[in-house]
């Protein structure tokens, strides 16, 4: 019902369809975890990824009851075997610093903000991201082969330097809208204030570009 914290690797990768379920009542703090199977983490308060996570096979779902954050060398699908990564961060944040991969489809929701500190990619599905507050991905790429949907309730979503490639991409946020894009269509909806930036690489939208809201501006 308290803390949990794990200090050394959970290896369940001899083991065929081994998985690997950890719940804490308040925090958890956790090392390397690589199963062969689903991974599936909760923790009532906080949730701490100290070291690489992989499913194989499976599907990496974590749930905080508040904020979750994935630290230096804390990749998460990095073996590019784990089918799906499912983060939410119920009532705070979620923040990265290393790459999240999935052969399908990422998924991050969090109460307040999502901060990206490095690439998240999945290869053969979507990302999905929803935040309370602002959507940060700067200097860092989100990459997905059907579709990234990004929506921000009461912030903005800020992508400077970083590139979005996939082939539809939806956006709304409240206070504005700054990213680079590799897309075919987009629509991007800014519904309170600040301005929408989108500059797109490839110059491929043609008739795809789709903005309602404050200061459009495109290039």
């Amino acid at each position: 019902g308290h803390d949990v914290t794990t200090m050394a690797l959970l290896d369940t990768e001899t083991n065929s369809g081994s998985t690997v379920d950890v719940t804490a009542g308040e925090d958890a703090v956790l090392d390397e975890i690589n199963a062969n199977g689903n991974v599936t983490l909760t923790a009532g308060r906080d949730m701490t990824f100290n070291d690489s996570v992989d499913a194989d096979a499976g599907n990496i779902t974590a749930t905080a009851g508040d904020d979750m954050n994935v630290n230096a060398t804390a990749t998460l699908g990095g073996a590019l075997t784990t089918v799906n990564v499912d983060l939410v961060a119920e009532t705070g944040h979620i923040i990265t610093t290393e790459t999240i991969d999935a052969t399908t489809n990422i998924t991050m929701d969090a109460g307040e903000q999502v901060t990206l500190g490095d690439d998240v990619t999945a290869v053969s599905g979507h990302v999905e991201i929803a935040a309370g507050w602002d959507i940060d991905m700067s200097g860092n790429n989100i990459t997905a082969a059907t579709h990234v949907d990004m929506f921000s309730s009461d912030g903005a979503i800020i992508g400077g330097g970083g590139l979005i490639t996939v082939p539809d991409l939806d956006m709304g946020a409240a206070t504005g809208i700054n990213v680079d894009t590799d897309v075919t269509t987009v629509e991007a909806v800014n519904t309170a204030s600040g301005d929408v930036s989108i500059t797109e690489t490839a110059d491929t939208l043609g008739n795809g570009l789709t903005v309602d809201g404050n200061g459009v501006t495109n290039s």
